[in-house]
């Protein structure tokens, strides 16, 4: 029998791990119909998923978009940079990496350290990144030339149903939960920030695709674009409660766009109690397409 030498064995304990988040991840779109979030197939991949990013600072997977990924172990709050890694999170990496010839430009609103945009930046897309927490851009700014993301234009302000200024919540213990004022619930000490907000019909570029996350405020963006856009670009977005919801769910009512829910099993949610009203619920594909598409690589 083969014995791993003992001063080996966590390496290739290691090496072990990492295979298997690159097998799921090549795998992600024959696995899609059964990765909703009550699934035990979900539950257990996103657990292994999760086990993998939070042992440090691992080694990135040894694939495209990932390969050379300059990523820094950074605390944000009780938060850390590695937790932004996620078996729901790895979904969209895969969307982007296999929708390449189907979209060419994307909006990351709310992009945080800028994770989703340098992967798709990688994957060839003109990337715009909106991240209003100063410290958050910051990072972002300096992540993004870590990475060589030139197709990336970064913008620190906040996407909202106005053009002007705003109160930005930021938690001290969890500053990735930064949000509009009103927009969520939020506990313990917080700064306040004055940030600049824009419109998405305002802007004079149109995306083809969107991230969203915007902690709560997922209406006052979506209703920043008339339907008639909406109709010719699709969006990722994550609800983060019951309002947002529901100002989201009333917005496209009868409008054509659907809402594929992640929360049941990616159908086309009918009917309100359908569409996530938090994050542990998963993601919203929003488009006029009949379902979401996985193009080829």
């Amino acid at each position: 029998m083969f014995t791993v030498p003992r001063d080996e064995a966590p390496a290739a304990a290691a090496e072990e791990k990492r295979r298997c988040v690159e097998g799921v991840f090549r795998l992600i779109p024959h696995l899609f119909p059964v990765l909703d979030t009550v699934s035990p197939v979900h539950a257990a991949l996103d657990r292994m998923i999760r086990q993998y990013f939070d042992s440090g600072e691992p080694e990135m997977p040894d694939l495209e978009p990932f390969r050379g990924l300059v990523w820094p172990f950074v605390r944000m709050g009780n938060i850390t940079s590695y937790d932004l890694f996620s078996l729901d999170e790895l979904i969209l990496f895969r969307f982007y990496a296999a929708n390449r010839r189907l979209y060419r430009r994307v909006f990351d609103i709310g992009a945080n350290l800028g994770l989703h945009s340098i992967l798709l930046s990688r994957c060839g897309y003109e990337v715009h990144a909106f991240e209003p927490n100063r410290q958050h851009y910051d990072l972002l700014l300096k992540n993004l030339a870590a990475n060589g993301c030139e197709r990336v234009h970064a913008r620190p302000e906040a996407v909202s149903d106005r053009d002007g200024t705003a109160e930005l919540v930021q938690p001290k213990g969890n500053t990735t939960a930064s949000h509009i004022r009103g927009a969520r619930d939020f506990h313990g000490d917080v700064e306040i920030a004055h940030v600049r907000t824009v419109t998405l019909q305002g802007l004079d570029v149109r995306p083809d695709l969107m991230k969203i996350d915007v902690e709560g405020h997922e209406e006052s963006v979506i209703r920043s674009l008339n339907l008639e856009d909406w109709r010719r670009v699709d969006a990722w977005v994550e609800i983060h409660n019951d309002r947002a919801r529901s100002g989201v769910f009333d917005y496209f009512r009868g409008s054509g766009i659907r809402l594929f829910a992640q929360k049941i099993g990616w159908r086309e949610a009918r009917r309100l109690e359908e569409l996530p009203s938090g994050y542990r619920e998963g993601h919203v594909f929003v488009s006029a397409r009949s379902g979401v598409p996985w193009g080829n690589d």
